[in-house]
């Protein structure tokens, strides 16, 4: 039987823009194979994905990275003798940068806070290296970002012996991780009262440091921001990122995530004024402007939301959570090719494929064309990894600029396609090819691929369109095809 395509675009994706454009899920995958699904965290280093997570009973830290179409061996980070704090409240921060990861975290005794950096990509790490300086106060709720130069910078409470009177300072390494130097006061600097038991957390962008943190002065719990103009070496401003005026008397335990874009800070929280609800809202860090604030979802059957993090590069950025539809707990999501005014326009419910209904604890990360979100089930034991192909022209990393240009052939004879190119791409890659609404239809590992590189399909298809993704480690590829009879 003959057939025919129609052959679309296949693009090479190198640079940072903005369109419109669709996302493909693919199905979720299971992450864990042994203990624990507390507080996972992911972050992409170069094309391969790194999940964390902990196991709050041990105190132990895991991790599994995934790449090529395959998880690779779970590892247990913390070595002997060390507990980590990991349980609803509180646990690991990951970030990558290049073959550079990074994990911090308190201890589970609460003396003392820990990095632990890899310097291959999360193929091994380090032992523990002490970030904290501050005798006779306890550090928690560690939150990093990572400096030019791939050196971390990190913020964390400090707390008295009676875990109160807390107060956020910022430590930094300046040299990959190795050590740490003396902490800066962000909040008290400013004037603040945190939360005791809010997380914070650090975002960092061209000399400006900001620690994004939940207010407690007359138990007013709206966010704020403490922020430093000259690499964290001084504190001098804070700004309002949430304007609800939400007064509470007791801990929201909730903290927010932020990125910053130029001079605008785009953060997320949740805020308990008109029920326990999630916001997005930009400020900017000159002017201490705030520019909007809305909720991310607001459906009359949205009920409890929380933990919300982001992902952004450019204009592309989305947002996931928790939250409570009916008797479920699922994981929400929202997306923009379009900054964070197009935040919440459209929301899906990445979970509902799943057939059990208790998802908690959602993070997320973005690398060359796809997102990727891990969450966890605590009821059946198990931790998820879900990813998110866009299609068209999106905020990338630049690490993939210099690729070759691809085109999809439409050599439909003997049930194969063929991918032809200008150049021959010397590395191992994945291809996998959808159908129109997201599901796989299967995927072939190739040790490299030629000018003109045949793709023998195990199964027919039908008519219809089609969206096919190629995965090296020097970027990602996707397109789009139809196959008519």
């Amino acid at each position: 039987m003959n057939r025919s395509v129609i052959a679309l675009c296949f693009w090479c994706i190198s640079s940072v823009s903005s369109a419109q454009g669709p996302i493909t899920w693919l199905n979720p995958q299971t992450v864990n194979t042994t203990i624990g699904t507390d507080w996972p965290r992911v972050a992409i280093s170069h094309s391969r994905v790194i999940v964390a997570w902990g196991e709050f009973t041990s105190g132990t830290l895991l991790c599994r990275s995934f790449s090529n179409g395959s998880f690779g061996t779970e590892k247990i980070l913390t070595p002997p003798g060390y507990a980590a704090a990991v349980f609803g409240l509180t646990g690991p921060d990951l970030k990558a940068s290049g073959d550079s990861v990074f994990i911090v975290y308190a201890g589970y005794d609460g003396f003392h806070a820990y990095l632990q950096h890899s310097y291959d990509g999360g193929n091994t790490f380090s032992d523990t290296i002490r970030i904290d300086n501050i005798a006779g106060y306890y550090p928690q709720y560690p939150s990093l970002d990572i400096m030019p130069g791939g050196n971390p910078i990190i913020s964390y409470a400090k707390l008295d012996f009676g875990f109160s009177d807390p107060q956020y300072v910022v430590t930094k390494s300046l040299d990959g991780g190795n050590t740490f130097s003396n902490p800066v006061d962000a909040t008290l600097a400013v004037g603040a009262n945190p939360c005791d038991c809010c997380p914070g957390t650090m975002v960092y962008r061209n000399n400006v440091a900001c620690v994004i943190y939940r207010n407690s002065i007359n138990n007013q719990r709206d966010m704020r921001v403490a922020i430093s103009f000259d690499n964290a070496q001084t504190f001098s401003e804070v700004g309002n990122i949430d304007n609800n005026g939400w007064f509470f008397d007791s801990c929201p335990s909730i903290g927010g995530d932020g990125d910053l874009q130029g001079d605008t800070l785009i953060s997320v929280f949740m805020n308990g004024l008109n029920g326990q609800k999630c916001y997005v809202s930009t400020l900017n860090v000159n002017t201490l402007q705030q520019g909007f604030q809305k909720q991310l979802f607001n459906l009359p059957d949205a009920g409890l939301q929380t933990h919300p993090r982001m992902a952004a590069k450019g204009d592309t950025m989305a947002v996931v959570w928790e939250q409570n539809i009916g008797s479920d707990r699922n994981i929400m999501f929202t997306y923009s090719l379009t900054g964070a005014a197009g935040l919440g326009q459209t929301v899906d419910t990445l979970s509902n494929i799943l057939t059990d209904g208790f998802h908690t604890n959602p993070d997320i990360a973005y690398s060359d064309g796809k997102f990727y979100v891990v969450y966890a089930d605590p009821i059946l034991n198990k931790i998820y990894l879900m990813q998110g192909i866009l299609y068209g022209t999106t905020g990338i990393d630049n690490t993939s600029a210099g690729l070759p240009s691809i085109q999809l052939s439409g050599d439909f004879e003997g049930n194969q396609i063929r991918i032809v190119n200008g150049e021959s791409i010397h590395e191992a890659g994945v291809i996998t090819i959808f159908s129109a609404t997201g599901m796989p239809c299967e995927s072939h590992v190739f040790p490299a691929f030629n000018k003109s590189q045949p793709i023998h399909l195990d199964h027919p298809l039908s008519n219809g369109l089609y969206f096919i993704s190629l995965q090296t480690d020097s970027g990602v590829y996707t397109g789009k095809f139809i196959v008519s009879h």
